[in-house]
Parts: C-alpha cells; structure tokens; sequence
C-alpha cells in the first residue's frame, strides 16, 4: 500500500476536482483490493480511451497514477519518495518492513536520521553533492538503524524528478537490503586477513608458482631466506637466470610434481653464497605448484654428528670386556657385540626385531615377556635394574642357563633414549648359591609358618643364639649375628612366672632332658603382654654332659585371647538368651495387657445400648490402651534408629522450664490414676538449652513414667531442676522399689529389668532408660542412677550443658512470652471425595466409615491395580494410600497418579505402619504429601489435611461404588 504525505505536489495535483478525489480515494487501497482482472479492465478502458472512446486526460492521468502506485507498492526493493526538505514524503510497505517503522512515522522524517551514525560522516558529503545537484545520481552502501535497534545494511540508489521549468519536485530512492551479502563479504575479508596472517607468522618458506612457472605468491620468510623480496619475485618465472631456484634440479622436481600429481620432495646445498641446505616440498595444486621448504642445516650437522658418535659407540660396545648389547627407543634390538652374539645365535633375523619376541625366543613365553617388562620399565622411568643369579632353562637350547646382568637407560648416537644391558654368564655358580638359598628359604619357612622361634643356649660360652622368629616374639631388635644377652631373653618375663622358667631350665640341664611350659612376658619394644609356650631339650658331649640347651618357642596370645573371649563370649550369650526370653516374655505380656481392656471396651459398648456415659467410659478405656500400644511401639523404633545412627536431633534454643512441664502434662494421667504424690521444684529464672523438645521431653517423661511405675500407689514422686556451673541437672525421685547395687550399672542397658519388677510386673520392656540414656548422650550430656538398695528408692540424674550464648536466649526468652498464642488448626470442611486403599479390609472400612460419618463421600479400594482403576473413575481429592498393597504397591500407585494431569494436584497421604526415616524419604520420593503412622490419630488426619493445599474441585464423576 502507497503511503505518502498530502503536501506532495503530484497528489495535490490529483485532487484539484471531485473525480479526481474520488480517484485518490480509490488509489489509497491496498494492493490486495485491485485484482490482476481489474487492471487488464483499466488497461483495456485506457485503450478504448485513446481511440475515441469517451477518452479524457484526466482519465489517463488517473490511470497512469494507478498504474504507478501498483508499480511502486508491489515492488520487492524498499520504494521512496523524498521531498526538497530531504524528508520522506512517500515510503512503501517494504521500507517499512526493512526499517522497523510504520509509514506514519517514516514520513516527514529525516532520511540522514536512519543512516548509522558510525556512517554519517562519510555518506552526508555523497548526499550533498547529490542534492546540491553537482551530482545527478546519488548510490551508496551503508547500515541503515532499525525501530528496534537492529543493523541493516543497505545499497541505496537515488534519481532527481523534475517539473517542466527544470525545477526538482523530489527525488525517488531505490533501497535494496544486501545485509547478508555484506556479511558474506565482511567474512570473505576475515579470513582472507587470517589467512595473510597465517602465512605471515611461518617460519619456513612458501611459495606458489602458476601454471607458466610464474612467482604467484611468495611469503616474507621464504623470500628472505632467498635474499630478495617478495615484489622482486612476483611475476618473475622461476627458470629465468635472475631467480635464486633457476637450478635444474629444482626445475625437474617441480616438473616430475606436476606431471604425477604426487607430492616431490628433496634437500639440496646452496650454493655461494648462500651455503645452506633446504629441503623443498613441492605440492600439486589448482593453481599450479605450492613448495614448502625450510633451512635444514642444523639438522644435517646433527646427523653428521649422530653418525660420527655412532661409529664410536660401537666401537666402545665391541672393546667391553662383557657382553653388551642395545635395545633402542623403539624397543627393538639395535646392537649386539661380539661377546654377547653367541646367546643370541639361535634369533634370526637378529637386528633390528621386536625386542619381546627376542626375549620370548630366548626365554619362552613365560619368563619372556616378564624380562622384557624389565627393560621396558627402564626405558620409560630410567630406573637401573641389577639382576641377582639365578638359573632358568633356555627355551630355545633347552638347557639350564644363568647371568648376572644389569640394564641401564642411556642417551643413544640418535638422539633418543635406549636400553643397554651389561651381563656375565654366571650358571655354575648360580646354581650353588640357589641351592643353598633354598635350604635357607624351606628352613625360615618352615620355622614362619609355624611361628616358631629357635634358641640356643651354649653352656660354656654363656651365649644365646636366637633365630629371626625368636627377635619378632619378643620385640627386640634383631642383632647382626643372632647373639643375645640372657638377661635380655628374662627381663621381658612377668615377675610370677620367672622363677618357674629358671627352675624348668635347671632342670633340663641336670637330667640332661626335655622340658614343657608355659610363661608369659612383655613385649620389649611395645610392653605388649604375650603368652608363650616353650620346649626346651639338653645336648650333651662325647662325656654325657650337657653343653647346651636347645629350644623353641610359640606364641599363643592368640589361642589364649581366644580361648577367653569364647568363654566370655559364652556368658554374654547365656546371658543375652536369658534377656531375650525375658525381654519376648516381657512384650508378650505388656502387648497382652492393652488386648483384654480393649476386648472388654469392646463388649461393654456391644451391651451398653442407650447408656451413653457406659459407652463413653469403653471409649475412653480402649483410647488409653490404643496410645499404650502406640508408645511401646515407638519406643522401640526409636531404639532401632539410635542403635543405626539414624535418629537426628532438631534443636533449637529452649527454656527447660516449659520442657519439665510438657513432661509432667504428659506423665500426669498416669500419676494421677496411681494416686501419687508428686512434687516439682522447678527454677524460676528461664534455663536455656540448645536441644530438641520432643527429645528432652521424651526423657523426663520416661523418668517420671519409670518412676510411676515402679512405686507402689500413694507414692511419693519429686522432679527437680537446677545449675550446676555450665550444666543444668534434672533430678527424678521416687519411694519405689529401689534398685540393687549389682543392677545400677545395668539398668540403662536394652530389655534390662531390675529382679524386683519383674517380680512385681508393669515393668516395661526394658528399653526406656536406655532411650534415656542414649538420647542424653546426644545432647552431650550424661545420666546415673542411684539407691539406697531394695526398698529405698530410686534416683535418677541428668546433666545437660547450658546455652552458652545467654544474651541472645534472654531476647528469645521475651520474644517467646510476647508470642501470639498458637490457634488450633481448622477441621475439614464436610463433602470432599475421598478414596481410603488399604488391603486390610477392616481397617479399610473403619476408616470410611468414620470419615463417612464426618460428612465426607468415601470409596476403598483393596490393592493398587484397583485403587488406580478407581482413582481413574472417580478422580478423588484426597487419597489416604496404604504402602504394602497386592499387585502394584503405595509406591508405584503414587508414581502413576502424579503421571496423570488430573493427579498432580490430588493430595496423596501415605498411611503405613512403616515409620523409619529412609520410609519417609521414600514416600517423599515417590510423590506422596505426607506420611502418617498407623494406628492414625484422626484430630492428626484431620489437621494434616487442613494444612495441606487446599482439594482442587474436579469435575464430578459417577462413582461406580461408594462407602455408605
């Protein structure tokens, strides 16, 4: 669509009259609007016009005007007019599209305001001269800045319009965008710098001649190293007698290059005065012969060297009075000299082999590659190697053979590292020495694996000879030649069993006998207490007396700690058997005792028809015998946590004071039904620990509740508090059945019960002072029991470290009192849909019947697959989700709701007997929002479903079954 500006003189010009106005109506539509029929009509009436038919000026003026605007909106470069204040005065849709801006904002404005500022100064010179009319076209490059801050770039060509007189109406602007073009070219320029750069950082020459011989192309190096410039040989054919590669050798290899396609490469001597050596590489290519070449001097005096060193490295390895040869840094043989040539006469080709396979030949391929290994190992750390004698049969001679022999890394005539081995052939004697180090060898190992130190005592030098066991057995340094003092061997014994050794000693001596015992002694070295058990046997002389005494000993520290920990062992078990049958008879019968309560709660509500307060008192009954059975259960799974190191302590900054009186809330129904007297002696400034509450609450309450139980009723109870420095000690008292003194230290050991309750029953299960116990010690504190004996009662003390940061617990103290009191958690609203899945079909139903009752729509579900099915049906709001179902288990259900759209937002509550951390962390994993422990607490369920996010209201659905 042609958009311009009503000042322009050609379209003021159009709406002189009111056809001509109708007409500028028309040429306002979009292109769209004038179809490719409607042209080829005002095509035909222009026609029909000019030969007579009704034709006008005005007409063809208004066609050609239509014809123009199509022209000019339709076409695919950016169309604009500029008036003579070089503002636009007509823009097409296409410069609206390149620029950003619409037509309304394009006309009128400046057209220097879209150039990039960056371009301004060089494009406003071209510009004037255009306008000024010194110039009569006007092209230029440059970026046009988008609306939206974009770069364009733009080729922009310019024409002046006219009127009659010569005067400038405006001027008509061609914008085509050539930014990828320009990107194109910018890239092109990039890389053609990089590559200049490249060329120009080489160290060696480059050079390429054309397909008439001609330099192309010569980079500075190259041409330095020639001694000329690269302009003198730009253009010069490299055959001409002025060029530094007019040699005729050069010329055949380029030549042979060129004509095989393969790359030629050659080192040659210049001559004077240059006086070096190039090697030259001359590649084929499109553009005729590329060559690299590079001054080489230095390498070719090396080698010269090299050779020269070569020649008296072999003559050094032929003059050695030893055999020598040399594995090089390839691994493969490289010399061998004369004396070793006969070992290695069985290897052909010799040379220049894989040195592995030499040794393979040699030696097998056992022991082969296990040498190899060897000069290996040196060749890559530079690690001498000294081989000892030994003797091995050759593999390829078939005969027994032994050297002495030594590798060592060296710096070969090349330049590189290698392996020079020196060697002696040494098999007569290796074979001696090998038989009498494996006489040596069978005799230590026979004496190590028995463990048994050797002695001997010479009689008429007073000398003791111990072998290396005896040193080991009595941690003494061993001495060069096995000498010992006496004194050294008795001042390790025990006082009580010296006397006893000597005595057996003399006696061996005098009947010229053999004697057994048994001492123990302290280690010399470490003071280690040792059992040791020792034969002794006199040798006697030609004349029957004895001259020395010969023995052994063994250490049997181990069989005698054994022996003891076995019997240990064995009272420990008797002991924990008796515990046990204890402890199972013990929750036998407190699990029992909750059981006929409930049995009777049940048929007194069975029988109590209208009696409401009867059935209320059953209630209350079985409620009391419910939380009974829960606590023994949670207790012993806390014991289960401590003993794993999986009960984590949340503390926090607490007074104690609010602490004790928690407890006592807590312990004060079971005092209150046992008649007894309690009395508290609590401090009344605040006493601030940093500690768990539950926990601290969990021990004063098994204290209080231990001494409820084992105090007759009428009783008396005292709680105490009260620092002692930087700890705080709580104090429980009670008139009860005492503890005998053999028990004190036991009574904070698991399923430990003291002889008199369990005489007297209601003791518990022996396992809540050593929660006590351990759940103290986890807030760094300690805890003793104390009594005067049976009878007289018991006390029990425990100390917690004080908060040592007091300024900071004042604050919280008065922040805590200035707290709002906590507001009960709301009740659920009635008439969420619910779905109960448990396989356990009484409690199931129980469950729904009571939720049923509270106004909610229940449905059950009995294993996974069927809770799915349901859950798919009814699309419920709430899902109370047993863990251990048939078929898919809790997991598994959980997982596929929240796959489901609709099951994302369902609150999903595990309900479960499991209640140990990883359970929780596994619930937690698989999706569920809570994790509550059978049996539940419903004002818990209750609260915990408040407190979670709000049911989303599904659409409603039939259920195919629901909970009456």
């Amino acid at each position: 669509m042609t958009h311009s500006n009503p000042a322009h003189p050609a379209l003021a010009n159009c709406a002189t009259n009111d056809a001509d106005a109708s007409h500028a109506g028309t040429a306002q539509r979009a292109p769209t609007e004038l179809s490719l029929v409607g042209r080829e009509a005002q095509h035909a009436q222009f026609e029909g016009a000019r030969h007579g038919d009704g034709w006008r000026a005005s007409d063809a003026l208004r066609v050609s005007d239509e014809l123009h605007r199509i022209a000019f909106d339709q076409a695919p470069t950016g169309m604009a007019y500029v008036g003579v204040q070089q503002c636009f005065t007509q823009v097409n849709e296409r410069l609206c599209e390149m620029t950003g801006y619409s037509a309304a904002e394009l006309l009128n404005m400046p057209i220097i305001q879209l150039t990039h500022p960056e371009d301004r100064a060089h494009d406003e010179p071209l510009l004037n001269a255009f306008l000024n009319g010194s110039a009569a076209t006007y092209e230029a490059e440059k970026r046009y800045v988008r609306k939206d801050g974009g770069v364009r770039w733009v080729a922009v060509t310019a024409r002046t319009v006219a009127d009659e007189l010569g005067q400038p109406l405006h001027r008509v602007s061609v914008i085509r965008d050539i930014t990828e073009h320009k990107h194109n070219v910018l890239e092109l320029q990039r890389a053609h710098r990089k590559l200049q750069s490249v060329l120009g950082s080489l160290t060696d020459g480059l050079l390429v001649l054309d397909h008439d011989w001609r330099y192309a192309y010569i980079n500075e190096q190259g041409a330095r190293m020639l001694g000329m410039r690269p302009e003198q040989l730009v253009g010069q054919r490299a055959w001409d007698d002025s060029s530094p590669h007019s040699d005729s050798q050069f010329q055949a290899c380029c030549q042979r290059a060129v004509a095989s396609g393969q790359p030629v490469r050659f080192e040659e001597l210049q001559p004077p005065p240059l006086n070096f050596w190039l090697e030259r590489n001359c590649y084929p290519c499109d553009e005729g012969l590329t060559v690299y070449f590079r001054d080489i001097t230095d390498r070719k005096r090396v080698e010269e060297a090299q050779r020269q060193n070569a020649a008296l490295f072999t003559a050094v390895l032929e003059q050695a009075p030893m055999g020598v040869y040399v594995v090089d840094a390839d691994f493969k043989l490289l010399q061998v000299n004369s004396k070793a040539m006969p070992v290695f006469a069985t290897v052909k080709p010799l040379l220049g082999r894989d040195f592995n396979d030499v040794m393979v030949t040699l030696w097998g391929p056992r022991l082969g590659p296990q040498l190899a290994a060897i000069f290996r190992h040196t060749l890559d750390t530079g690690e001498r190697y000294e081989s000892p004698p030994f003797v091995e049969r050759r593999h390829d001679l078939g005969r027994d053979e032994a050297f002495e022999w030594e590798t060592q890394r060296v710096t070969l005539p090349d330049g590189r590292h290698g392996v020079v081995c020196y060697f002696h052939e040494v098999t007569e004697r290796a074979r001696a020495l090998a038989s009498l180090q494996a006489s040596q060898e069978r005799t230590r190992l026979a004496t190590e694996a028995t463990g048994v130190g050797i002695w001997e005592w010479d009689l008429l030098t007073n000398q003791v000879h111990w072998n290396a066991q005896m040193f080991r057995i009595y941690g003494v340094a061993p001495t060069p030649n096995g000498l010992v003092r006496f004194d050294c061997w008795r001042d390790t014994f025990l006082r009580d069993d010296l006397a006893q050794q000597e005595r057996a000693l003399q006696a061996t001596i005098a009947q010229t006998g053999q004697s057994h015992s048994a001492f123990r002694i302290r280690r010399a070295d470490d003071g280690e207490l040792r059992h040791i058990q020792s034969v002794a046997a006199a040798r006697v002389n030609e004349l029957g007396k004895t001259e020395c005494v010969v023995g052994t000993n063994l250490d049997v520290t181990v069989s005698v700690q054994a022996e003891d920990r076995l019997r240990r062992l064995a009272s420990e078990l008797a002991d924990t058997a008796r515990r046990k049958d204890a402890f199972l008879a013990t929750l036998a019968h407190e699990l029992r005792n909750p059981l006929a309560p409930l049995r009777n709660g049940l048929e007194l509500i069975k029988r109590a028809g209208s009696d409401t307060a009867l059935t209320e008192r059953a209630r209350a009954v079985m409620e009391r015998q419910v939380l009974h059975m829960v606590r023994l259960i949670d207790d012993l799974l806390d014991v289960g946590r401590i003993s794993h190191d999986k009960l984590e302590l949340r503390r926090q900054r607490l007074d104690l004071g609010a602490v004790l009186r928690q407890a006592v809330e807590a312990a004060a129904p079971d005092i209150d039904r046992c008649g007894h007297d309690l009395t508290l002696a609590l401090p009344r400034e605040p006493i601030w620990l940093d500690a768990d509450p539950v926990r601290l609450v969990q021990v004063v309450g098994n204290l209080l509740s231990n001494a409820c139980k084992f105090t007759a009723p009428g009783g008396r109870i005292a709680l105490r508090a009260e620092r002692e420095g930087q700890s705080v000690a709580v104090t429980v008292t009670d008139s009860g059945v005492g503890i005998a003194s053999d028990m004190l230290g036991k009574v904070f050991e698991l399923f430990t019960q003291a002889g008199a309750a369990q005489q007297r029953g209601g003791g518990g299960l022996g396992i809540g002072l050593a929660l006590v116990k351990r759940l103290v010690e986890m807030h760094g504190g300690s805890v003793v029991a104390r009594s005067a004996g049976v009878g007289q009662g018991s006390e029990f003390v425990c100390r917690l470290p004080l908060l040592a940061d007091s300024a900071h617990a004042v604050q919280t103290a008065q922040t805590a009192q200035t707290a709002p009191v906590p507001v009960a958690a709301p009740t659920p609203a009635p008439g969420w849909r619910i779905l109960v899945v448990d396989d356990n079909r009484d409690a199931a139903d129980s469950l729904a019947s009571i939720l049923s009752l509270e106004g909610h729509r229940t449905h059950i579900a009995h294993d996974g697959a069927q809770a799915l099915e349901m859950a798919t049906a009814l699309r419920p709001q709430v899902v109370l989700l047993d863990i251990g179902l048939p078929k898919l288990n809790g997991y598994e259900v959980c997982r596929a709701l929240r796959e489901q759209a609709w099951g994302k937002e369902i609150v999903v509550v595990a309900l479960t007997g499991w209640g140990q951390e990883e359970q929780r962390a596994k619930t937690s994993a698989a999706g569920f929002d809570a994790h509550v422990i059978k049996p539940v607490d419903l004002d818990e369920l209750a609260g915990l479903l408040v407190s979670l996010r709000a049911p989303v209201a599904h659409p409603s659905v039939q259920p195919s079954s629901q909970h009456p």
